[in-house]
C-alpha cells in the first residue's frame, strides 16, 4: 500500500504533524496523474491518502477548482474511475468498487 506517496511516520515517533482537515480547502488542480493528484490533495488537508499503488497506473484525475470539503475534493479527483473511498480516523482509503478474485486475502485456521 502507499501513502500517496509519502511514508507515513510511525506512531510512536516524536514528528507531530497537522490534524486531518474536515473543514473546506482551496484547490487549484489540473488533470494529472492521480498520484500527483492524491500527492497535492494531502498537501492540501493534511489527510493521508492510503491507496495500492497499482491502482494509480494510468490513472488521470479530475480537474479541481474551487474551495471543497475534503471528502467532496477527493470523490471529484478520483472522478468516474473504478475507484471509491472510505474515511478513516486520520485520513482516506481509496480502494476498488469491484475486487477481483486475485485482490482477495484468504484467511484459513
Amino acid at each position: 500500500m502507499l501513502t500517496a506517496g509519502l511514508a507515513m511516520a510511525p506512531a510512536a515517533s516524536a514528528v507531530t504533524r497537522p490534524a486531518c482537515r474536515l473543514d473546506p480547502v482551496s484547490f487549484r488542480s489540473p488533470t494529472q496523474p492521480l498520484d500527483h493528484a492524491l500527492r497535492h490533495f494531502t498537501d492540501r488537508t493534511h489527510c493521508p491518502v492510503l491507496i495500492d499503488p497499482s491502482l494509480l497506473t494510468g490513472r488521470e484525475s479530475q480537474p479541481l477548482n474551487g474551495v471543497f470539503e475534503p471528502a467532496q475534493a477527493l470523490k471529484m479527483l478520483i472522478g468516474r474511475n473504478d475507484l471509491e473511498f472510505v474515511r478513516g480516523q486520520d485520513g482516506y482509503l481509496v480502494h476498488p468498487v469491484v475486487y477481483h478474485p486475485a485482490q482477495h486475502m484468504r484467511l484459513t485456521d
